[in-house]
């Protein structure tokens, strides 16, 4: 009686991966004549060939899809068999060099950083004129976390710039501040090369020292 169990299960999982595949296809634009071609270290992609008449021509119609997607990465027509393996592997080649980058990039981006506490970071930012803000490390809470304080802006007027650099006060500024006008202390990642995201357009960086130019009042500050 087990056994029996166990076999009807068996169809039942294979006939929900038949359905489930039908609806991949149907999906994916692929028709009967469609056959799934294999080859070596494609990982994560998947290849699909057929053979059409066009205008009284036969040709080679080839799909690519990464193994979770319904729309084609390419979809070309080629003149031989020879044509469409070629594409298939400069397209495995592009796809494991970039996700050899992406791996890299992201064990370096997973490395520690080397901020200590008291160390300033500058952050440059502005799309027709250029603001900069100081914070200083006010507390290392792990290995890639920080907790860092808005310090003041000292501007010293360089023709139609500013030099900016920080004062030791702790006033905050304008990332620090909420709503109600009080300043808080804000606690970030910090990635390997020191960099903070302070939004989405906006990076800070360990500061070398140097004043920063500043957009003064003449240039619209």
């Amino acid at each position: 009686m087990i056994q029996i169990n166990h076999i009807k299960l068996i169809e039942r999982e294979e006939k929900m991966n038949q359905e489930k595949l039908k609806e991949i296809h149907s999906k994916r634009f692929l028709d009967s004549s469609y056959k799934e071609v294999n080859f070596e270290d494609q990982n994560n992609l998947q290849f699909f060939i057929s053979k059409k008449k066009i205008n009284e021509k036969d040709y080679i119609v080839g799909k690519c899809f990464t193994n979770k997607s319904f729309n084609h990465w390419w979809f070309y027509r080629f003149k031989d068999l020879d044509q469409f393996n070629r594409r298939c592997l400069e397209t495995i080649k592009t796809n494991n060099e970039r996700k050899k980058s992406n791996q890299e990039y992201k064990e370096k981006e997973n490395q520690p950083h080397s901020l200590k506490i008291g160390d300033v970071l500058s952050c440059s930012w502005g799309y027709d004129q250029t603001q900069v803000d100081f914070f200083r490390v006010k507390e290392i809470l792990g290995k890639r976390k920080i907790k860092i304080v808005g310090l003041g802006t000292s501007l010293k007027e360089d023709g139609y710039h500013d030099k900016a650099s920080p004062s030791n006060d702790e006033v905050g500024n304008h990332w620090t501040r909420d709503n109600n006008g009080n300043h808080h202390p804000l606690v970030k990642f910090a990635r390997s090369n020191n960099s903070v995201k302070i939004s989405s357009f906006a990076y800070a960086y360990k500061w070398d020292g140097d004043p920063l130019y500043s957009t003064n009042p003449m240039g619209g500050h």
